[in-house]
């Protein structure tokens, strides 16, 4: 799984080992519909009729503040919130939304290991 280590590059990026995780958090902003999904190299989703591959507002959990943090990630951490990789190596991550009314904030993202994210990090 592809994903930018910040510095605004989208185009580059890093594989997500299998032992590791890639947490987002931010905030859903207010408007018709959000999500964030996974693209492989050609824009396509994966199998999202099969897997967890995306998740829109409705479908996520959010922590009290209303914020969210999702965890995109090869195997299921046992956490709300898991967006499965199908195990590929390369991808990208789209944060979607539809009729903002609001400027949208950026989510941010982090690298972690599955261990540490599973103990409660």
């Amino acid at each position: 799984m592809v994903h930018s280590r910040g510095g605004g590059a989208p185009a580059r990026g890093d594989v997500l080992a299998s032992d590791e995780a890639l947490v987002v958090t931010g905030r859903f902003p207010r408007c018709r519909f959000s999500n964030l999904v996974l693209w492989n190299p050609y824009q396509m989703t994966y199998d999202y009729a099969r897997r967890q591959t995306s998740l829109n507002r409705a479908q996520t959990a959010l922590e009290p503040d209303g914020s969210f943090r999702m965890i995109v990630a090869h195997e299921d951490p046992g956490l709300p919130n898991w967006i499965d990789t199908e195990g590929r190596l390369t991808g990208t991550m789209f944060w979607r939304f539809f009729l903002p009314e609001e400027p949208p904030q950026t989510p941010m993202a982090e690298v972690v290991k599955l261990d540490w994210i599973r103990g409660g990090g």
